[in-house]
């Protein structure tokens, strides 16, 4: 009778606690991998939202410099100004000296300022200050001290202010005035001279001599 030998007890491949120690390892190692993704992840995140609130930055100082809100002032020295009225008549504005404030584009101060309108016109008008501010957008010019004005027909008129629009052609101001031309001499206290009509007319305290020939 043959005898079988009987199968040997081998112990287990993993046994109980190598198990654990693998489980262990194992979640580690994710744990490791979780960890070192957010090392990259967290830096690139940062770098992001900082380009992106520089570039919010640039953005907005972009628009503000765009809208003038944000604009450097501007200087030039002996600047021209050309531009024509409602009936095609050309003007030139010339000054010492023009400034613009970022905050205000459309309007420039002036220097001892001086307008021709009509020039090549032998009756061209012409006006000039100490003082002056040119509205670009409503095409104004504002004399303020020693406003002289001519108007090209033997004409002349003296007053501290002067509003003169070159889209119309009217020459104002609300401050007294003096003139004198070859019919005599008028002061009042304010003034509006029409200058495409041909016609000035005068308010408050009117004052007149007529010139005896």
């Amino acid at each position: 009778m043959t005898d079988w030998a009987q199968p040997l007890n081998h112990p287990p491949v993993n046994p109980p606690d190598q198990a654990k120690r693998a489980a262990q390892l194992a979640r580690w190692r994710a744990r490791s991998k979780v960890i070192k993704l957010w090392r990259r992840i967290l830096p690139a995140t940062m770098a992001a939202i900082c380009l992106a609130v520089l570039s919010w930055i640039g953005v907005q100082t972009a628009l503000g410099m765009l809208s003038g809100g944000g604009a450097a002032t501007i200087r030039m020295l002996n600047p021209r100004l050309y531009g024509r009225d409602d009936n095609g008549r050309s003007f030139r504005i010339e000054a010492k000296e023009a400034v613009r404030d970022g905050r205000y584009p459309d309007r420039v101060s002036l220097t001892t300022p001086s307008l021709l309108l009509d020039a090549g016109d032998s009756k061209s008008l012409t006006a000039s200050a100490k003082l002056g501010v040119y509205d670009q957008r409503l095409r104004a010019l504002d004399l303020t001290g020693a406003v002289q004005i001519a108007n090209g027909r033997g004409y002349r008129f003296a007053s501290d202010t002067g509003r003169i629009d070159t889209k119309k052609g009217l020459i104002s101001g609300n401050s007294s005035v003096v003139g004198e031309g070859p019919l005599g001499r008028i002061a009042a206290s304010s003034y509006a001279i029409h200058e495409q009509e041909g016609r000035a007319v005068f308010h408050g305290n009117v004052q007149t001599h007529v010139w005896n020939k």
